[in-house]
């Protein structure tokens, strides 16, 4: 796997990315405070021939990490609460 150095905005952005099994991903987290707690957005990419080949389904498998990722998220910030 190759890494792209991360850039980290303390309580504002989170940005990564990097290439694994022939696929290049990138990955951005924004968070915003709100005035009832924080806003979540996320942008996130994949590109590579193996996505090319099945980009619904390739879609449909990063939908499904972000819905996961962000329900972990939001269950750790609650608990803390």
């Amino acid at each position: 796997m190759t890494l792209v150095v991360p850039s980290v905005a303390e309580r504002a952005r989170v940005l990564w990315g990097g290439t694994s099994g022939g696929i290049t991903g990138v990955h951005q987290w924004v968070f915003t405070g709100t005035a009832t707690g924080v806003h979540v957005t996320t942008e996130e990419s994949f590109a590579s021939d193996p996505v090319k080949a099945d980009v619904t389904g390739m879609q449909s498998a990063l939908d499904g990490s972000l819905t996961a990722w962000l329900a972990h998220l939001k269950a750790a910030a609650e608990a803390k609460g």
